[in-house]
């Protein structure tokens, strides 16, 4: 059974990406718990660590059980790839440090989580540039872009407000189109 682009989205979501018959048959993919695969030959082996040849070497790194979840989340999404972390903390710092460099900034909500606020502040001793700005108030956020603006992160407000935090997907800048964008609201499926 195999499951495209095109199909509807429930069925993207429990079918996409898998082949049972590539499993034996079995219509619900398997768990790969293994931290570590074998290969065919040393050489192939070598391949896959450089990066030169797929396939999985560790599970820290890819193992079949997370490919899929990505390829799922990907396809709902409508995205080129997806990325599964084992946290938020470890999304957030993925994609930061994939992008940021120093004299960057980052546009935050003025009402963060406790880590992620931490890691935010830490930032500046990487020259990075940390500005909070009330993200449900558009005008705010258009006048905190600059040059030097690569992300704008919301989140959810803390329990106790009970309320959330939505940044405009397409704020305007001052200087050039708007920058990256995190948040933890549902996807634009459930939107």
């Amino acid at each position: 059974m195999s499951v495209d682009q095109g199909a509807g989205f429930a069925t993207r979501a429990i079918h996409f990406g898998y082949e049972p018959a590539d499993e034996h048959g079995a219509l619900t993919p398997p768990l790969h718990l293994t931290s570590t695969f074998a290969f065919d030959t040393a050489e192939a082996g070598g391949e896959m660590f450089a990066g030169t040849r797929p396939g999985h070497f560790y599970s820290r790194i890819s193992n079949p059980t997370t490919d899929l979840l990505e390829q799922r989340i990907a396809t709902l999404e409508s995205a080129e790839a997806g990325v599964a972390t084992a946290s938020g903390m470890g999304a957030i710092t993925a994609v930061m440090w994939s992008f940021l460099s120093a004299g960057d900034e980052v546009i935050t909500d003025q009402t963060l989580y406790g880590c992620t606020y931490a890691y935010l502040r830490d930032l500046a001793r990487f020259g990075i540039t940390v500005t909070a700005v009330d993200l449900t108030d558009p005008a705010a956020l258009t006048a905190a872009i600059s040059a030097r603006t690569r992300w704008s992160i919301s989140r959810p407000r803390p329990i106790p407000t009970c309320g959330w935090s939505i940044s405009p997907r397409s704020a305007p800048s001052p200087t050039r189109p708007a920058p990256g964008w995190w948040s933890t609201i549902p996807t634009p499926h459930r939107c």
